[in-house]
């Protein structure tokens, strides 16, 4: 079969030097072989090493730090030459699950006007907060809200919809 055409992992990043690595690993852990991708970190200037350890891992690296989310994800879709976008947070793990489901998904997000994602739940008990925060999002079997803890989009739709409403400092990816 032949190679795919490139995703383009879209990450914004505020002091996110605790996971970021992780997350870039899990990335090239993941994606199947003869799928070509890229990672775009967009920083909002962070003062750890976020983007000390992303730049080592391979990632392409902006920072504005004057930057709501909006813009940092649309940053990320300017600077990228993917097909299919994958907006994904800082402190996101992908699984075997999700390698063996990705080149389905990118066929249909090509050929469909469609967003493509998945519910984003913590890795392990993660505390009180991520226990509340997530509770009735794995509970709930008929959500009608796809955030962009993981969101697909083909690059053709995203422009066509204009990408992110920079207006939003929250809420951006319930609107999109």
């Amino acid at each position: 079969m032949e190679k795919l055409t490139a995703l383009s992992f879209i990450i914004p990043a505020f002091n996110e030097a605790g996971s970021i690595g992780r997350t870039i690993d899990d990335i090239k852990k993941n994606v199947p072989k003869k799928i070509s991708y890229q990672v775009i970190v967009i920083d909002n200037g962070s003062t750890d090493d976020t983007v000390g350890i992303a730049e080592l891992r391979g990632a392409k690296v902006f920072v504005d730090a004057g930057a709501n989310i909006s813009r940092l994800r649309n940053i990320g879709a300017e600077n990228c030459d993917g097909e299919v976008l994958v907006f994904i947070d800082a402190d996101i793990s992908l699984t075997e699950d999700w390698s063996r489901s990705i080149e389905s998904a990118y066929r249909q997000v090509l050929k469909e006007p469609l967003l493509i994602g998945s519910k984003c739940l913590p890795v392990g008990d993660e505390g009180i907060i991520d226990s509340c925060w997530f509770r009735k999002i794995s509970q709930d079997t008929k959500a009608t809200y796809l955030g962009t803890g993981h969101l697909l989009v083909s690059n053709n739709n995203f422009k066509k919809i204009g990408g992110f409403n920079e207006r939003l400092s929250t809420g951006e990816d319930y609107e999109f």
